[in-house]
């Protein structure tokens, strides 16, 4: 998504999701991270198994939460 001015907006803080569970790692864009049951992703968050990431930047995961909540009631 971008801008009249070009700027490149992403609608989420992040561009993928890193999962750990059962000795593997995946990786899952947002979609496919949103598009996990709730209780699902719930779980990854609070065990910490969810790992957000903006290119090579570790994105605070309560970050994630509070604009994500933010977006969805603007």
């Amino acid at each position: 998504m971008s801008t009249e001015s070009g700027v490149q907006l992403r609608p989420f803080p992040f561009d993928r999701v890193e999962i750990e569970g059962d000795g593997e790692k995946r990786t899952l864009t947002p979609g496919e991270f949103f598009a996990l049951p709730l209780p699902t992703r719930i779980a990854y968050v609070i065990q910490e198994k969810a790992a957000f990431w903006c290119g090579d930047v570790a994105v605070d995961a309560r970050k994630v939460l509070a604009e994500v909540r933010r977006s969805r009631v603007a």
